[in-house]
């Protein structure tokens, strides 16, 4: 699996990223958000867990700890799909999407 950096002049922690699989026609498996981004429920980088609470209120909310700390997963019900909101202590610092191991943050390997 391998990164697509969408802006090739910005730092990768910021830039919008693709994981993508280099087998079977390169598949997407997630996405990495850049910093500017928002959800469309106006949950971004800052946002506290309260406010995602109270943004997907409607959703399956599931915290879990990864490698990169707290990550709060909101499950788009009836699908695998999976917003995943990092945590640095109380506030995001990062938000993936993808299947629920990329959005928790997880290190995927292919193989």
């Amino acid at each position: 699996m391998y990164f697509v950096d969408t802006d090739s002049t910005s730092d990768m922690a910021g830039a919008l990223q693709l994981l993508v699989t280099p087998d079977n026609g390169g598949h997407l498996v997630g996405i990495r958000a850049p910093l500017v981004a928002r959800t469309a429920k106006g949950v971004g980088i800052g946002s506290t867990h309260a406010e995602i609470v109270a943004a997907y209120r409607e959703f399956p909310l599931i915290d879990t700890q990864a490698q990169m700390g707290l990550v709060a997963l909101v499950q788009k019900p009836g699908t695998e799909d999976y917003l995943g909101f990092t945590f640095d202590g109380a506030s995001v610092t990062a938000i993936a999407i993808g299947n629920h191991d990329f959005a928790a943050g997880y290190e995927l390997c292919s193989g």
